[in-house]
């Protein structure tokens, strides 16, 4: 018998290739709907990828099965997060350095406001969440610091995809909030890297150790890394030839090799892919030769991949009961007031601007991100909901330490 067509199941690629374009035309669609109601096409991603896991078309039979079989899904997340670390990069290309350092005296101390309050509540909240689930067979301390570390955490990603499609990233408002999200989210990593060593019956120590590795690592790659690229490329640049092949690749293998190391350290790899764009020369036509090569792609076709993955592990179907909802609706409530209060008030004394600055307000413009990143917060509170506090509910005992990663991941 003569077969025109293989089983596609049978091919890891043909699966992947069909994965891709449906989900980049139900991105689309959704991303024109949105428009309308002037959402950016982030949002629709994430919707998107909530459509095809279980809290929707999963009820239909044989959907999961055939489109998004199990053994395709690690192959999906793994070319989404690739497509996170090169946008991650591009974003460090594209950030103002001279503002960044112009801004710290702003930064740090928002910054500090921004995790000691929200992480503060968040354990408060835990205790209370504790004696809720008391089914759950786990560390108190690590439960605690697991859950504090939901209400710290920025959603990085998402923050950054919605100041790129703004136009945002290099205007005052985009650099303030782009750097305080970088300081507070590897801070909170670390109090992740805590919550793990005790999950495990580890020590507090392994904190020290990945805050002391993180600081260790961006020194390095600021103070002798970057100057030791910046001559090499300032010796092509005096020959005009600044974007050569050599050039290229040794910035793609920084990107590599930087992402690998914060990986490895218990650190994102996105944040490694963020540092080495920021250390990349300034000087002639090599960041525009790079950014210009890298956004088209990246945005337009990995990054919603990466979305569309976050929003396949949501399963609101998981909120069945009406103490689900109103423990919901109690945990956004807090959680917003925990982030956008505190820091709109040391936004105000800090920056020293209006209240109009540093109040979120109603429209599309800049009033949307005046609170240094109202929604960014609202985009974490979404993920730290749907895909920690959901398992939580619905797998009972075990859920605790099988569901890290993908905390970890949606975040």
């Amino acid at each position: 018998m003569v077969t025109l067509f293989e089983n596609p199941h049978e091919s890891s690629l043909a699966m992947f290739l069909l994965q891709v374009f449906i989900t980049l035309i139900v991105c689309k669609i959704l991303a024109k709907l949105l428009s309308f109601v002037r959402q950016p096409q982030v949002i629709g991603q994430i919707i998107a990828g909530i459509i095809f896991g279980p809290s929707i078309l999963g009820y239909a039979k044989g959907w999961s099965s055939a489109i998004w079989p199990t053994s395709s899904l690690k192959i999906f997340q793994l070319i989404a997060n690739l497509g996170l670390i090169f946008f991650m990069f591009f974003l460090g290309l594209e950030l103002d350095l001279n503002q960044i350092k112009a801004n710290w005296k702003v930064t740090i101390p928002v910054a500090c406001v921004s995790i000691i309050f929200p992480v503060g509540i968040g354990c408060a909240v835990a205790l209370w969440f504790y004696e809720l689930n008391d089914g759950i067979v786990a560390s108190k301390t690590a439960f605690i610091l697991f859950i504090a570390s939901g209400f710290g955490f920025s959603a990085f990603p998402v923050l950054a995809t919605l100041l790129n499609s703004m136009n945002l990233l290099n205007e005052p408002i985009g650099i303030q909030t782009i750097s305080l999200a970088a300081v507070e989210d590897i801070v909170v990593w670390v109090v992740l890297a805590v919550a793990s060593a005790f999950s495990s019956g580890g020590s507090a120590l392994q904190g020290l150790y990945t805050l002391l590795l993180t600081l260790a690592f961006i020194g390095i790659m600021v103070f002798i890394i970057r100057p030791i690229f910046s001559r090499i490329h300032d010796f092509y640049h005096r020959k005009e030839d600044d974007c050569n092949v050599y050039i290229v690749v040794g910035c793609f293998l920084l990107l590599l090799i930087s992402s690998f190391t914060t990986e490895v350290m218990g650190i994102h790899a996105f944040f490694g892919a963020f540092i080495a764009g920021l250390c990349i020369p300034r000087k002639g036509e090599l960041v525009e030769f790079l950014s210009i090569r890298i956004e088209l792609i990246i945005v337009e076709f990995f990054l919603p991949l990466y979305f569309a993955n976050s929003g396949l592990k949501t399963r609101l179907n998981l909120l069945n009961t009406g103490r689900s909802w109103w423990t919901l609706a109690v945990l956004i409530i807090l959680a917003t007031v925990s982030k956008v209060v505190p820091v709109t008030i040391a936004t105000k004394i800090f920056a020293r601007r209006s209240w109009y600055y540093c109040s979120s307000g109603c429209s599309y413009e800049y009033t949307w991100y005046c609170s240094i990143g109202c929604f960014k917060y609202w985009c974490s509170i979404k993920s730290y909901i749907t895909g920690y506090f959901c398992n939580v509910r619905s797998n009972g005992n075990n859920s605790y330490t099988i569901n890290i990663t993908d905390f970890i991941v949606s975040l």
